[in-house]
C-alpha cells in the first residue's frame, strides 16, 4: 500500500454532509472534495488511484 499526504488543505464550507475540505492531489493535481467525517458524498478517488480522507489535528508542543 502506498501513502501519500498533502498539507495544503482548505476548509471550504460545512453543510449537509458536515464540515468539507478541498485540496490537490501532489502527483496528478486533481481537485478533490472531502467531507469530515469521510462520507459518501464525493467520489474521493483521484486519477493516479488514490483514495483521499481528511483528518483534522492539533498538535502543542512545549519546549521547556
Amino acid at each position: 500500500m502506498s501513502e501519500i499526504k498533502t498539507y495544503e488543505v482548505e476548509h471550504s464550507g460545512r453543510g449537509d454532509s458536515g464540515d468539507t475540505y478541498t485540496f490537490r492531489c501532489p502527483e496528478c493535481g486533481q481537485e478533490i472534495t472531502c467531507s469530515s467525517p469521510l462520507s459518501e458524498w464525493w467520489d474521493t478517488t483521484c486519477q493516479c488511484g488514490y483514495k483521499w480522507s481528511v483528518s483534522v489535528v492539533a498538535t502543542g508542543q512545549k519546549w521547556d
